[in-house]
């Protein structure tokens, strides 16, 4: 069975120890960001990575096939940074902000789950990130956590 990454943006405290411990694991560059933002009912934070979407958006429109799904099981969405021209197309189509053009790197970056093992998960002290089995369970969560971004999309400030 395939695994996902499941973010609980409730129990995300924003401390950002999961964008630090990406980017120890991945050359300096995070893979993950952490959005802060205020509202009429508080500070919230949210961590954005990949969120491996079915019908990936960032596929449909890459010109060169440098993003891709993955043969097999994992079915996770690949990079193939040998076949990117750094067109952007991809960081714009994203709408959870998943994949960032980092400019002093020159290059796109997305997670990649770190082989499996995600880093950001294990340092995480609240629970808010969690690489499970995609179940129905899983699938559920993982959408109700795209909810609660589009909920808050309108009217936030990010921090």
């Amino acid at each position: 069975m395939s695994r996902i990454l499941v973010s609980y943006p409730e129990l995300c405290i924003g401390c950002k120890k999961c964008e630090k411990e990406c980017a120890i694991a991945r050359d300096g560059v995070s893979r993950v960001a952490i959005w802060t933002w205020k509202d009429e009912t508080g500070r919230h934070s949210v961590p954005m990575q990949c969120r491996q979407c079915d019908d990936a958006a960032c596929i449909a429109v890459c010109p060169t096939g440098a993003l891709r799904r993955a043969p097999g099981e994992s079915g996770l969405v690949e990079f193939d940074e040998g076949d990117c021209v750094l067109c952007q197309a991809c960081v714009e189509a994203c709408v959870f902000g998943g994949i960032r053009y980092v400019g002093d790197s020159g290059g796109i970056v997305k997670c990649d789950t770190c082989a499996g093992e995600p880093k950001c998960v294990a340092i995480c002290p609240k629970g808010a990130l969690e690489y499970v089995d995609a179940d129905e369970a899983a699938l559920c969560a993982k959408a109700a956590a795209a909810d609660t971004l589009k909920e808050a999309y309108g009217r936030f400030l990010i921090l």
